[in-house]
Protein backbone atom coordinates (compact mmCIF):
# COMPACT_ATOMS: atom_id res chain seq x y z
CA UNK A 1 0.00 0.00 0.00
CA UNK A 2 1.23 3.49 -0.86
CA UNK A 3 -0.32 6.60 0.70
CA UNK A 4 0.33 9.79 -1.30
CA UNK A 5 -0.58 13.16 0.22
CA UNK A 6 -0.47 16.65 -1.29
CA UNK A 7 -1.11 19.83 0.68
CA UNK A 8 -1.63 23.31 -0.75
CA UNK A 9 -3.10 26.76 -0.12
CA UNK A 10 -5.57 28.92 -2.03
CA UNK A 11 -6.45 32.61 -1.85
CA UNK A 12 -7.40 35.46 -4.15
CA UNK A 13 -8.71 39.01 -4.60
CA UNK A 14 -5.54 40.56 -3.20
CA UNK A 15 -6.19 43.93 -4.92
CA UNK A 16 -2.64 45.21 -4.27
CA UNK A 17 -2.85 44.67 -0.50
CA UNK A 18 0.87 43.90 -0.12
CA UNK A 19 0.78 44.15 3.68
CA UNK A 20 -1.63 41.24 4.00
CA UNK A 21 0.06 39.38 1.14
CA UNK A 22 3.38 39.52 3.04
CA UNK A 23 1.61 38.02 6.05
CA UNK A 24 0.12 35.27 3.92
CA UNK A 25 3.61 34.57 2.56
CA UNK A 26 4.97 34.30 6.12
CA UNK A 27 2.12 31.93 7.05
CA UNK A 28 2.83 29.70 4.03
CA UNK A 29 6.56 29.65 4.83
CA UNK A 30 5.64 28.30 8.26
CA UNK A 31 3.86 25.43 6.51
CA UNK A 32 7.00 24.80 4.45
CA UNK A 33 9.18 24.69 7.57
CA UNK A 34 6.91 21.91 8.87
CA UNK A 35 6.83 20.08 5.49
CA UNK A 36 3.09 20.78 5.32
CA UNK A 37 2.74 22.46 1.90
CA UNK A 38 3.55 21.29 -1.64
CA UNK A 39 2.32 24.27 -3.68
CA UNK A 40 0.21 27.45 -3.54
CA UNK A 41 -2.73 28.48 -5.72
CA UNK A 42 -3.86 32.06 -6.38
CA UNK A 43 -7.24 32.77 -7.97
CA UNK A 44 -6.92 36.22 -9.53
CA UNK A 45 -7.54 39.95 -8.97
CA UNK A 46 -4.04 40.64 -7.68
CA UNK A 47 -4.39 44.38 -8.38
CA UNK A 48 -7.18 46.84 -9.17
CA UNK A 49 -8.40 47.97 -12.57
CA UNK A 50 -6.28 51.13 -12.42
CA UNK A 51 -3.11 49.20 -11.62
CA UNK A 52 0.24 49.79 -13.24
CA UNK A 53 3.00 47.32 -14.06
CA UNK A 54 4.98 48.15 -10.91
CA UNK A 55 2.05 47.09 -8.71
CA UNK A 56 1.59 43.81 -10.56
CA UNK A 57 5.32 43.13 -10.36
CA UNK A 58 5.21 43.78 -6.59
CA UNK A 59 2.59 41.06 -6.22
CA UNK A 60 4.45 38.64 -8.46
CA UNK A 61 7.65 39.22 -6.45
CA UNK A 62 5.84 37.82 -3.40
CA UNK A 63 4.79 34.78 -5.42
CA UNK A 64 8.36 34.29 -6.66
CA UNK A 65 9.66 34.43 -3.09
CA UNK A 66 7.59 31.30 -2.41
CA UNK A 67 9.15 29.67 -5.47
CA UNK A 68 12.62 30.52 -4.16
CA UNK A 69 11.70 28.74 -0.92
CA UNK A 70 10.79 25.59 -2.86
CA UNK A 71 7.02 26.19 -3.03
CA UNK A 72 5.65 26.01 -6.58
CA UNK A 73 2.73 28.34 -7.27
CA UNK A 74 -0.09 28.52 -9.83
CA UNK A 75 -1.73 31.88 -10.64
CA UNK A 76 -5.06 32.30 -12.43
CA UNK A 77 -6.08 35.61 -14.04
CA UNK A 78 -8.70 37.93 -12.51
CA UNK A 79 -10.81 40.53 -14.28
CA UNK A 80 -8.87 43.36 -12.54
CA UNK A 81 -5.47 42.06 -13.59
CA UNK A 82 -5.60 43.03 -17.25
CA UNK A 83 -7.77 46.08 -17.88
CA UNK A 84 -8.61 46.78 -21.50
CA UNK A 85 -9.36 44.48 -24.41
CA UNK A 86 -5.78 44.78 -25.73
CA UNK A 87 -4.83 42.10 -23.20
CA UNK A 88 -7.25 39.58 -24.67
CA UNK A 89 -7.62 37.67 -27.88
CA UNK A 90 -11.13 36.99 -28.98
CA UNK A 91 -13.79 34.47 -28.06
CA UNK A 92 -16.09 35.72 -30.81
CA UNK A 93 -13.79 37.39 -33.36
CA UNK A 94 -14.90 40.92 -32.51
CA UNK A 95 -12.09 42.46 -30.45
CA UNK A 96 -8.65 43.96 -31.19
CA UNK A 97 -5.47 41.94 -31.36
CA UNK A 98 -3.02 41.72 -28.47
CA UNK A 99 -0.79 44.72 -27.81
CA UNK A 100 2.52 44.77 -25.98
CA UNK A 101 1.36 47.24 -23.30
CA UNK A 102 -0.67 44.55 -21.53
CA UNK A 103 0.78 44.67 -18.01
CA UNK A 104 -0.28 41.11 -17.20
CA UNK A 105 1.75 39.84 -20.16
CA UNK A 106 4.76 41.91 -19.10
CA UNK A 107 4.64 40.59 -15.52
CA UNK A 108 3.62 36.94 -15.95
CA UNK A 109 4.90 36.26 -19.47
CA UNK A 110 1.63 35.34 -21.19
CA UNK A 111 -1.62 37.06 -22.18
CA UNK A 112 -4.68 36.39 -19.99
CA UNK A 113 -6.49 34.46 -22.73
CA UNK A 114 -3.58 32.08 -23.23
CA UNK A 115 -3.54 28.85 -21.27
CA UNK A 116 -0.52 28.46 -19.11
CA UNK A 117 0.66 24.94 -19.95
CA UNK A 118 -1.62 22.24 -18.61
CA UNK A 119 0.73 20.70 -16.11
CA UNK A 120 1.02 17.82 -13.67
CA UNK A 121 2.15 18.01 -10.07
CA UNK A 122 3.79 14.62 -9.48
CA UNK A 123 4.41 13.21 -6.03
CA UNK A 124 5.34 9.63 -5.16
CA UNK A 125 4.65 8.65 -8.77
CA UNK A 126 1.06 9.99 -8.71
CA UNK A 127 0.31 12.72 -11.29
CA UNK A 128 -2.21 15.38 -10.20
CA UNK A 129 -3.43 17.49 -13.16
CA UNK A 130 -3.46 21.27 -12.50
CA UNK A 131 -5.75 23.34 -14.77
CA UNK A 132 -5.64 27.15 -14.90
CA UNK A 133 -8.17 28.55 -17.39
CA UNK A 134 -7.41 31.71 -19.34
CA UNK A 135 -9.66 34.68 -20.14
CA UNK A 136 -11.24 36.02 -23.30
CA UNK A 137 -13.34 39.02 -24.28
CA UNK A 138 -16.91 39.10 -25.58
CA UNK A 139 -17.93 42.52 -24.30
CA UNK A 140 -16.95 41.42 -20.79
CA UNK A 141 -14.31 39.19 -19.25
CA UNK A 142 -15.15 35.49 -19.30
CA UNK A 143 -13.32 32.34 -18.36
CA UNK A 144 -11.93 30.14 -21.08
CA UNK A 145 -12.04 26.34 -20.71
CA UNK A 146 -10.82 24.57 -23.82
CA UNK A 147 -12.12 21.06 -23.15
CA UNK A 148 -11.06 19.96 -26.64
CA UNK A 149 -7.42 20.56 -25.72
CA UNK A 150 -5.88 17.05 -26.12
CA UNK A 151 -3.44 17.71 -23.30
CA UNK A 152 -6.31 17.82 -20.80
CA UNK A 153 -6.79 14.37 -19.27
CA UNK A 154 -10.26 13.19 -18.32
CA UNK A 155 -8.90 10.54 -15.95
CA UNK A 156 -6.09 12.14 -13.94
CA UNK A 157 -7.05 13.53 -10.52
CA UNK A 158 -7.55 17.22 -11.29
CA UNK A 159 -7.36 20.49 -9.33
CA UNK A 160 -8.59 23.75 -10.95
CA UNK A 161 -7.65 27.33 -10.04
CA UNK A 162 -9.69 30.12 -11.66
CA UNK A 163 -11.34 33.44 -10.80
CA UNK A 164 -14.98 33.07 -11.82
CA UNK A 165 -16.93 31.04 -9.20
CA UNK A 166 -18.52 27.86 -10.49
CA UNK A 167 -20.89 27.16 -7.59
CA UNK A 168 -23.48 29.14 -5.67
CA UNK A 169 -22.45 28.76 -2.04
CA UNK A 170 -24.84 29.26 0.85
CA UNK A 171 -24.27 32.97 1.38
CA UNK A 172 -25.81 36.21 0.09
CA UNK A 173 -23.17 38.48 -1.38
CA UNK A 174 -24.78 40.29 -4.30
CA UNK A 175 -21.79 39.57 -6.51
CA UNK A 176 -23.13 36.79 -8.68
CA UNK A 177 -22.80 38.72 -11.92
CA UNK A 178 -22.14 37.54 -15.47
CA UNK A 179 -18.70 36.26 -14.49
CA UNK A 180 -20.31 33.68 -12.24
CA UNK A 181 -23.14 32.80 -14.59
CA UNK A 182 -20.75 32.07 -17.45
CA UNK A 183 -18.46 29.96 -15.30
CA UNK A 184 -21.37 28.07 -13.75
CA UNK A 185 -22.63 27.16 -17.23
CA UNK A 186 -19.49 25.05 -17.68
CA UNK A 187 -19.93 23.02 -14.50
CA UNK A 188 -21.20 19.98 -16.40
CA UNK A 189 -18.04 19.96 -18.54
CA UNK A 190 -15.83 20.30 -15.48
CA UNK A 191 -17.68 17.41 -13.88
CA UNK A 192 -16.65 15.19 -16.81
CA UNK A 193 -13.07 15.41 -15.54
CA UNK A 194 -11.75 13.42 -12.60
CA UNK A 195 -11.95 16.71 -10.72
CA UNK A 196 -11.31 16.64 -7.00
CA UNK A 197 -11.59 20.38 -6.27
CA UNK A 198 -11.96 23.78 -7.92
CA UNK A 199 -10.93 27.07 -6.30
CA UNK A 200 -12.40 30.44 -7.33
CA UNK A 201 -12.45 34.09 -6.26
CA UNK A 202 -14.27 37.26 -7.32
CA UNK A 203 -17.00 37.16 -4.67
CA UNK A 204 -14.88 38.31 -1.71
CA UNK A 205 -16.52 35.80 0.60
CA UNK A 206 -15.35 32.48 1.96
CA UNK A 207 -17.76 29.72 1.02
CA UNK A 208 -17.46 26.09 -0.03
CA UNK A 209 -19.66 23.18 -0.97
CA UNK A 210 -19.14 19.48 -1.61
CA UNK A 211 -21.26 18.34 -4.57
CA UNK A 212 -21.14 14.66 -5.56
CA UNK A 213 -17.81 14.25 -3.82
CA UNK A 214 -16.26 17.30 -5.53
CA UNK A 215 -15.06 20.28 -3.51
CA UNK A 216 -16.12 23.72 -4.80
CA UNK A 217 -14.46 26.67 -3.00
CA UNK A 218 -15.01 30.41 -3.35
CA UNK A 219 -12.06 31.89 -1.47
CA UNK A 220 -12.34 34.96 0.78
CA UNK A 221 -10.69 38.21 -0.30
CA UNK A 222 -7.69 39.39 1.73
CA UNK A 223 -8.48 43.00 0.82
CA UNK A 224 -12.14 44.03 1.12
CA UNK A 225 -15.55 42.48 1.48
CA UNK A 226 -18.35 42.72 -1.07
CA UNK A 227 -20.81 40.91 1.18
CA UNK A 228 -23.25 43.54 2.37
CA UNK A 229 -23.72 43.53 6.14
CA UNK A 230 -20.87 41.13 6.89
CA UNK A 231 -17.81 41.74 9.04
CA UNK A 232 -14.77 42.63 6.94
CA UNK A 233 -12.04 40.47 8.50
CA UNK A 234 -9.77 39.70 5.51
CA UNK A 235 -7.74 37.19 7.51
CA UNK A 236 -8.44 33.86 5.84
CA UNK A 237 -6.58 31.53 3.50
CA UNK A 238 -7.74 28.15 2.21
CA UNK A 239 -5.82 25.00 3.10
CA UNK A 240 -6.38 21.63 1.43
CA UNK A 241 -5.06 18.12 1.98
CA UNK A 242 -5.69 15.44 -0.67
CA UNK A 243 -4.78 11.85 0.21
CA UNK A 244 -4.57 9.00 -2.32
CA UNK A 245 -4.66 5.36 -1.22
CA UNK A 246 -3.28 3.17 -4.01
CA UNK A 247 -4.70 0.00 -2.41
CA UNK A 248 -8.26 1.03 -3.34
CA UNK A 249 -7.60 3.89 -5.83
CA UNK A 250 -9.46 6.28 -3.53
CA UNK A 251 -8.91 10.02 -3.04
CA UNK A 252 -9.89 11.89 0.14
CA UNK A 253 -10.16 15.71 0.04
CA UNK A 254 -10.06 17.80 3.24
CA UNK A 255 -10.47 21.61 3.25
CA UNK A 256 -10.13 24.23 5.99
CA UNK A 257 -10.48 28.01 5.80
CA UNK A 258 -7.66 29.17 8.15
CA UNK A 259 -7.01 32.51 9.84
CA UNK A 260 -3.49 33.54 8.83
CA UNK A 261 -3.32 36.57 11.17
CA UNK A 262 -5.15 37.69 14.29
CA UNK A 263 -7.31 40.77 14.81
CA UNK A 264 -4.21 42.78 15.78
CA UNK A 265 -2.50 42.00 12.47
CA UNK A 266 -0.01 39.51 13.91
CA UNK A 267 0.72 36.40 11.81
CA UNK A 268 -0.69 33.33 13.53
CA UNK A 269 1.32 30.16 14.17
CA UNK A 270 0.41 27.50 11.62
CA UNK A 271 -1.17 24.42 13.19
CA UNK A 272 -1.89 21.53 10.85
CA UNK A 273 -5.69 21.04 10.75
CA UNK A 274 -5.26 17.59 9.17
CA UNK A 275 -2.34 15.87 10.94
CA UNK A 276 -1.19 12.57 9.53
CA UNK A 277 -2.09 9.58 11.63
CA UNK A 278 0.90 8.32 13.62
CA UNK A 279 -0.25 4.80 12.81
CA UNK A 280 0.92 5.40 9.25
CA UNK A 281 4.53 5.10 10.47
CA UNK A 282 5.69 1.70 11.76
CA UNK A 283 9.10 0.90 13.24
CA UNK A 284 10.11 -2.67 14.09
CA UNK A 285 13.30 -4.34 15.34
CA UNK A 286 13.48 -7.90 14.12
CA UNK A 287 16.71 -8.98 15.85
CA UNK A 288 16.45 -9.35 19.63
CA UNK A 289 18.95 -9.58 21.27
CA UNK A 290 21.76 -8.14 19.17
CA UNK A 291 25.40 -8.57 20.18
CA UNK A 292 27.94 -5.96 19.20
CA UNK A 293 31.68 -6.08 19.84
CA UNK A 294 33.83 -3.10 20.79
CA UNK A 295 34.83 -1.21 17.66
CA UNK A 296 32.26 -2.97 15.50
CA UNK A 297 29.53 -1.18 13.54
CA UNK A 298 26.17 -2.90 13.19
CA UNK A 299 22.94 -1.96 11.48
CA UNK A 300 19.69 -2.64 13.28
CA UNK A 301 16.83 -3.84 11.15
CA UNK A 302 14.68 -0.83 12.00
CA UNK A 303 11.97 -0.82 9.36
CA UNK A 304 9.99 2.39 8.81
CA UNK A 305 6.96 1.80 6.58
CA UNK A 306 3.88 3.77 5.63
CA UNK A 307 5.35 7.17 6.47
CA UNK A 308 6.88 9.89 4.33
CA UNK A 309 10.58 9.44 3.50
CA UNK A 310 13.29 10.39 4.30
CA UNK A 311 13.51 8.85 7.78
CA UNK A 312 15.78 9.84 10.66
CA UNK A 313 16.63 7.73 13.70
CA UNK A 314 17.42 8.63 17.31
CA UNK A 315 18.40 6.29 20.15
CA UNK A 316 17.71 6.16 23.88
CA UNK A 317 18.96 3.72 26.50
CA UNK A 318 22.52 3.48 25.20
CA UNK A 319 25.73 4.93 26.64
CA UNK A 320 26.85 7.89 24.56
CA UNK A 321 29.84 6.06 22.98
CA UNK A 322 27.30 3.79 21.29
CA UNK A 323 24.99 6.48 19.95
CA UNK A 324 24.38 6.68 16.23
CA UNK A 325 23.34 10.11 14.94
CA UNK A 326 20.29 10.10 12.65
CA UNK A 327 20.91 6.54 11.52
CA UNK A 328 20.05 2.98 12.47
CA UNK A 329 23.75 2.03 12.30
CA UNK A 330 25.67 2.37 15.58
CA UNK A 331 29.27 1.81 16.69
CA UNK A 332 30.37 1.10 20.27
CA UNK A 333 33.68 2.23 21.73
CA UNK A 334 35.61 0.74 24.72
CA UNK A 335 34.26 0.89 28.29
CA UNK A 336 30.65 0.32 27.21
CA UNK A 337 30.39 -3.44 27.83
CA UNK A 338 27.02 -4.49 29.21
CA UNK A 339 23.39 -5.17 28.37
CA UNK A 340 21.09 -2.30 27.41
CA UNK A 341 17.52 -1.79 26.29
CA UNK A 342 17.88 0.20 23.10
CA UNK A 343 14.91 2.26 21.95
CA UNK A 344 15.04 3.56 18.39
CA UNK A 345 12.62 6.36 17.43
CA UNK A 346 11.93 6.81 13.72
CA UNK A 347 10.75 10.21 12.43
CA UNK A 348 9.52 10.80 8.89
CA UNK A 349 9.43 13.96 6.79
CA UNK A 350 5.89 14.75 8.01
CA UNK A 351 7.10 14.66 11.63
CA UNK A 352 5.29 11.41 12.42
CA UNK A 353 7.13 9.23 14.91
CA UNK A 354 7.17 5.56 15.90
CA UNK A 355 9.40 3.60 18.28
CA UNK A 356 10.65 0.05 18.74
CA UNK A 357 12.79 -1.66 21.40
CA UNK A 358 15.70 -4.10 21.14
CA UNK A 359 18.12 -5.62 23.64
CA UNK A 360 21.60 -4.78 22.96
CA UNK A 361 24.54 -6.74 24.34
CA UNK A 362 27.88 -4.91 24.10
CA UNK A 363 30.87 -7.26 24.31
CA UNK A 364 34.13 -6.18 25.90
CA UNK A 365 36.08 -8.08 23.23
CA UNK A 366 37.00 -6.79 19.78
CA UNK A 367 35.27 -8.52 16.87
CA UNK A 368 36.97 -11.76 15.83
CA UNK A 369 39.01 -11.65 12.64
CA UNK A 370 38.17 -14.39 10.15
CA UNK A 371 40.95 -15.25 7.71
CA UNK A 372 40.69 -17.02 4.36
CA UNK A 373 42.86 -18.93 1.93
CA UNK A 374 42.46 -20.20 -1.61
CA UNK A 375 41.70 -23.88 -2.13
CA UNK A 376 43.52 -25.78 -4.85
CA UNK A 377 42.83 -26.29 -8.54
CA UNK A 378 40.94 -27.11 -10.58
CA UNK A 379 37.99 -25.50 -8.82
CA UNK A 380 39.20 -22.45 -6.96
CA UNK A 381 37.27 -21.34 -3.94
CA UNK A 382 37.92 -19.45 -0.70
CA UNK A 383 37.74 -21.27 2.61
CA UNK A 384 38.18 -20.11 6.20
CA UNK A 385 41.63 -20.71 7.66
CA UNK A 386 42.91 -19.08 10.90
CA UNK A 387 46.36 -18.93 9.31
CA UNK A 388 45.12 -17.73 5.91
CA UNK A 389 46.74 -14.69 4.24
CA UNK A 390 43.50 -12.85 3.52
CA UNK A 391 41.49 -10.88 6.09
CA UNK A 392 38.20 -10.81 4.15
CA UNK A 393 36.30 -13.03 1.76
CA UNK A 394 36.31 -10.30 -0.91
CA UNK A 395 40.09 -9.93 -0.66
CA UNK A 396 40.51 -13.69 -1.05
CA UNK A 397 38.17 -13.88 -4.02
CA UNK A 398 39.99 -11.07 -5.82
CA UNK A 399 43.40 -12.67 -5.25
CA UNK A 400 42.19 -16.12 -6.29
CA UNK A 401 40.42 -14.67 -9.34
CA UNK A 402 37.12 -16.06 -8.13
CA UNK A 403 34.27 -13.96 -9.53
CA UNK A 404 31.63 -12.95 -7.02
CA UNK A 405 28.35 -14.82 -7.34
CA UNK A 406 25.87 -13.19 -9.70
CA UNK A 407 23.13 -11.18 -8.03
CA UNK A 408 19.87 -13.03 -7.62
CA UNK A 409 16.44 -11.56 -7.70
CA UNK A 410 12.96 -11.72 -9.15
CA UNK A 411 10.55 -9.17 -10.63
CA UNK A 412 6.82 -9.89 -10.90
CA UNK A 413 4.63 -7.44 -12.87
CA UNK A 414 1.23 -7.15 -11.16
CA UNK A 415 -0.32 -4.41 -13.31
CA UNK A 416 -1.34 -4.40 -16.14
CA UNK A 417 -3.01 -7.77 -15.87
CA UNK A 418 -3.81 -10.15 -18.71
CA UNK A 419 -6.73 -9.05 -20.88
CA UNK A 420 -7.16 -5.46 -19.65
CA UNK A 421 -7.95 -2.75 -22.19
CA UNK A 422 -6.16 0.61 -22.16
CA UNK A 423 -6.88 3.57 -24.38
CA UNK A 424 -4.35 6.03 -25.74
CA UNK A 425 -4.01 9.11 -23.57
CA UNK A 426 -5.24 7.45 -20.37
CA UNK A 427 -3.24 7.71 -17.15
CA UNK A 428 -2.34 4.33 -15.70
CA UNK A 429 0.02 2.95 -13.08
CA UNK A 430 2.52 0.17 -13.79
CA UNK A 431 2.94 -1.97 -10.65
CA UNK A 432 5.39 -4.71 -9.75
CA UNK A 433 6.91 -6.66 -6.88
CA UNK A 434 10.60 -7.50 -6.50
CA UNK A 435 12.58 -9.85 -4.29
CA UNK A 436 16.26 -10.49 -3.88
CA UNK A 437 19.02 -8.32 -5.31
CA UNK A 438 17.06 -6.47 -7.97
CA UNK A 439 18.70 -3.16 -7.10
CA UNK A 440 17.39 0.33 -6.38
CA UNK A 441 16.33 1.18 -9.95
CA UNK A 442 14.61 -0.59 -12.83
CA UNK A 443 13.99 0.03 -16.54
CA UNK A 444 10.45 -0.19 -17.93
CA UNK A 445 9.54 -0.92 -21.58
CA UNK A 446 6.39 -1.42 -23.62
CA UNK A 447 6.96 -4.50 -25.82
CA UNK A 448 5.28 -6.61 -28.52
CA UNK A 449 6.60 -10.04 -29.50
CA UNK A 450 9.58 -9.44 -27.19
CA UNK A 451 10.55 -6.34 -29.21
CA UNK A 452 10.69 -2.97 -27.46
CA UNK A 453 8.06 -0.55 -28.79
CA UNK A 454 8.72 2.29 -26.36
CA UNK A 455 10.90 2.91 -23.30
CA UNK A 456 8.54 4.16 -20.60
CA UNK A 457 11.45 4.88 -18.23
CA UNK A 458 15.15 4.28 -18.68
CA UNK A 459 15.57 4.38 -14.90
CA UNK A 460 12.94 4.68 -12.16
CA UNK A 461 13.08 3.83 -8.44
CA UNK A 462 12.35 0.18 -7.63
CA UNK A 463 9.47 1.17 -5.36
CA UNK A 464 6.77 -0.95 -6.96
CA UNK A 465 4.84 1.54 -9.08
CA UNK A 466 5.19 4.21 -11.76
CA UNK A 467 2.59 6.52 -13.32
CA UNK A 468 2.28 6.08 -17.09
CA UNK A 469 0.32 7.90 -19.80
CA UNK A 470 -0.66 5.32 -22.44
CA UNK A 471 1.48 5.98 -25.50
CA UNK A 472 0.37 6.92 -28.98
CA UNK A 473 1.13 3.50 -30.48
CA UNK A 474 -0.52 1.17 -32.98
CA UNK A 475 -3.65 -0.39 -31.47
CA UNK A 476 -3.10 -4.09 -30.78
CA UNK A 477 -4.03 -6.87 -28.36
CA UNK A 478 -0.60 -8.31 -27.58
CA UNK A 479 1.24 -5.56 -25.70
CA UNK A 480 3.24 -6.38 -22.56
CA UNK A 481 5.16 -4.40 -19.96
CA UNK A 482 8.75 -5.55 -19.33
CA UNK A 483 10.59 -4.42 -16.19
CA UNK A 484 14.34 -5.06 -15.95
CA UNK A 485 16.86 -4.58 -13.14
CA UNK A 486 19.29 -1.75 -13.90
CA UNK A 487 22.14 -3.66 -12.25
CA UNK A 488 21.55 -7.04 -13.93
CA UNK A 489 19.63 -7.31 -17.20
CA UNK A 490 19.14 -11.02 -16.59
CA UNK A 491 16.65 -10.16 -13.86
CA UNK A 492 13.36 -9.06 -15.41
CA UNK A 493 9.61 -9.59 -15.29
CA UNK A 494 6.97 -9.42 -18.03
CA UNK A 495 3.26 -8.72 -17.68
CA UNK A 496 0.46 -10.63 -19.33
CA UNK A 497 -0.80 -9.50 -22.73
CA UNK A 498 -3.12 -6.49 -22.77
CA UNK A 499 -4.88 -4.34 -25.38
CA UNK A 500 -4.32 -0.73 -26.38
CA UNK A 501 -7.15 0.90 -28.32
Amino acid sequence: MTITTIRFTSCGDIHDNLVNLDKIKAFILQMKSQSKVDFAGFVGDYVSSSANLAQLNDVKARFDALLSAGIKYYAATGNHDASGSNCYNNCSGTIPAHTTDCIFKQAFGYFPDQYPPVTDFIKDGVAFQILIPGMCWTGGAFWKYDFTNPSISKTKPTVVFNHGPVNKPGCTCGAWDSLHEYAFSMKSQLDQLNMLAIYSGHVHAACYQVINGRLYVVQDSINSSRCSGTTDKHRNIGYTKITYDSSNDKYTVQYQNMEYMNISGVVNAFVDPFPDSPSQLIASETIDPKTISIGESVTFIAIASGGVPPYTYSWNGLPSPCQGANTNTITCKPDTAGTYVATVTVTDAANNTASANATLVVSSQPPPVTKYKCSGAPKYQCVEDPNGPYNSLAECQAACKIPPPPPTGKITVTNPTTGVIYRKGESRVVKWKSTGNVGSNVKIKLIRSNIAVKILSSSTPNDGQMAWTVSNVTPATDYRIKITSKTNNQIFGVSGKFTIK
